[in-house]
């Protein structure tokens, strides 16, 4: 998260939960991990169950906890977005009022 969002009462004139943006700012730095060539993207073509590489989708029973772990932290993420289209919503009715 950048200095100003941390220091700065964007949160309150946005009309944004400051949980929500730290959760998206948590969600950018673990994805974008994925996006780089490094351990991550490697693991995720390596069969954890069997011998060989994996290219394209494929199901890994030796990977059913990770499985596990990204759901949920997808449906976390997913839980703050209903904030942000809110917020949106208000800016834009907001902006409306004063164009109208």
């Amino acid at each position: 998260m950048t200095q100003c969002a941390t220091s700065c009462d964007v949160f309150g004139k946005l009309g944004l939960r400051k949980d929500g943006v730290e959760g998206l700012a948590t969600a950018l730095d673990f994805f974008h991990k994925y996006s780089h060539p490094i351990r991550l993207t490697i693991a995720a073509i390596t069969s954890f169950s069997v011998e060989g590489l994996c290219v394209g989708a494929s199901y890994d029973d030796g990977k059913v906890g990770e499985y596990e772990k990204e759901v949920s932290g997808r449906v976390t993420l997913g839980s703050v977005f209903s904030n942000f289209i809110a917020a949106v919503k208000t800016n834009v009715d907001e902006m409306e009022a004063i164009v109208l």
